[in-house]
């Protein structure tokens, strides 16, 4: 028998990391390959993880709720060798180092950790804040039930020029930290953790890294309401629940045609705007744990049903955590509803690397002049906010009215 150590693996692209949600097998438990063995939540999808090969479950190296770095050892099989024989062999691609110090010898998980750690270039923010720390997996485990931040516990030591805290030292933050804040304690701390940080740190990086620009206009949607109420019972015979999202969309990916600086990225590396073929549109939609934008793509090659459909299909399936992360990727243009709950306008940012997003609002009904009387017209407010490294102020506008013109008279563009 054999030794089989199954590293994390990257699932995705850019994914650094992973929180172990659930395991489903027990040291001792036989496998077959491609049986699920973990759940776990990696940015912002839930992602199953199948054994690599059929054996027995040895060791199962994390608890749940730890976070795990890709690269670590995950877990340990003992699986079969051509001869049968029990040779204690890792097929690991990278032994580690012993030390040459009179430290105790390190975990492997601690060796993998500090593997992932140097492959960071930076190791504290602009504000001193720091952004990695190495530490055992039982302090990780009690700065997770605490809801502290194991970056903010001062150092125990250094390693390999990283900081190391211990178990010890991160009860000791925790017992100051509630101290400073006296009779608060009866405050709930929630973990900012899974999808609530992934939103986080897209922001940010949304927010600090694109000049937003937010320009609001109000359109005269009454031809559209109308529309929409003669194509419903035609829609429903087809399956498909015929919202305003679809005509927005399809007004959309055709104003993008016409303006595509706003269907692009920057890419700031090679000082190129790479302006996108696909219409790929993001559909913001509130889940549980927080914000999914699931991609409906190539919306220029569908009909209005299809992509009522496609939206109805995505959009659940993001609601109930169903969707892959391939799903959410590629999106060209985000389009984000405020109207469920009650906002007239927004100013929304913008979903990093795209350059544009739209925020819809409630149609309501207001008193408007038409011919010079005063009659009931339903309007809706649209928000749109660009990036200003890349589009000025002129376009937007121009896109703007094009969307705008598209919602006003809907069975012209429709045609078209």
């Amino acid at each position: 028998m054999t030794a089989h150590e199954f590293r994390f693996p990257d699932v995705g692209e850019g994914v650094a990391e992973g929180e172990l949600l659930n395991w489903y097998v027990n040291a001792g438990d036989g496998v077959e390959e491609d049986q699920v063995i973990a759940e776990v939540e990696t940015d912002k999808a839930v992602v199953e993880i199948p054994a690599p090969v059929d054996g027995t479950v040895t060791e199962l190296r994390f608890e749940e709720g730890s976070v795990i770095p890709v690269g670590a050892v995950f877990v340990v099989f003992e699986v079969a060798d051509e001869d049968g024989k029990q040779i204690a062999v890792s097929d690991s691609t990278t032994e580690p180092e012993k030390s040459e110090t009179n430290e105790p010898e390190p975990t492997a998980r601690e060796l993998a950790t500090r593997e992932h750690s140097a492959q960071e270039q930076k190791t504290t923010s602009k504000d001193g804040k720091r952004q990695r720390t190495l530490a055992q997996p039982t302090a990780r485990r009690i700065a997770h039930e605490m809801g502290i931040d194991i970056n903010d516990v001062p150092r125990v030591e250094t390693r390999q020029g990283e900081a190391f805290v211990t178990k010890d030292a991160v009860r000791a933050f925790a017992s100051r930290s509630e101290k400073v804040e006296g009779e608060q304690s009866s405050d709930e701390r929630v973990p900012y953790r899974g999808v609530r940080r992934s939103i986080g740190r897209q922001m940010v990086r949304s927010a600090f890294t694109i000049p937003h620009v937010t320009t609001v206009e109000e359109v005269d949607v009454t031809e559209l309401v109308e529309l929409r109420a003669s194509l419903r019972d035609a829609a429903a015979e087809r399956g498909v629940n015929l919202t305003y999202l679809p005509f927005v969309i399809m007004a959309v990916g055709n104003a993008l045609k016409q303006f595509p600086y706003l269907n692009a990225t920057l890419d700031e590396e090679a000082e190129e705007i790479v302006l996108k073929k696909a219409y790929n549109i993001g559909i913001a939609t509130e889940a549980e744990d927080g914000l999914l934008v699931p991609v409906l793509k190539d919306v220029d090659q569908k009909s209005l049903v299809q992509i009522a459909a496609g939206v109805e299909d995505v959009v659940e399936r993001a609601r109930t955590r169903k969707i892959s992360r391939e799903e959410m990727q590629g999106g060209t243009f985000t389009i984000t509803n405020i109207g469920p709950y009650g906002s007239q306008h927004g100013t929304p940012i913008i979903n990093y690397p795209e350059v544009a997003i739209l925020a819809i609002a409630q149609i309501t009904q207001k008193p408007r002049v038409v011919e010079g009387d005063i009659v009931p017209r339903h309007v809706v407010n649209l928000s749109l906010s660009i990036d200003h490294r890349v589009i000025d102020g002129a376009m937007a506008s121009r896109f703007f009215n094009a969307v705008k013109h598209a919602l006003e008279s809907p069975e012209r563009f429709l045609l078209e």
